[in-house]
């Protein structure tokens, strides 16, 4: 896993719909960079969200 995971790779790892994904990102409970078209998001904040919002 990069540094800056894929979208793909954070919905595997967080186990959600890509929508879903991109509600969270959309509303900011996920920060994330942007690489041309691509979004990334930090492997320490995923591990993070998924610590703190699991079985939610």
């Amino acid at each position: 896993m990069h540094a800056e995971p894929t979208t793909q790779e954070a919905v595997n790892l967080l186990n959600v719909s890509r929508p879903h994904l991109a509600k969270l990102l959309e509303e900011g409970s996920l920060p994330y960079t942007k690489t041309d078209t691509h979004r990334r998001i930090r492997f320490h904040t995923l591990i993070h969200y998924k610590k703190t919002h699991q079985g939610k």
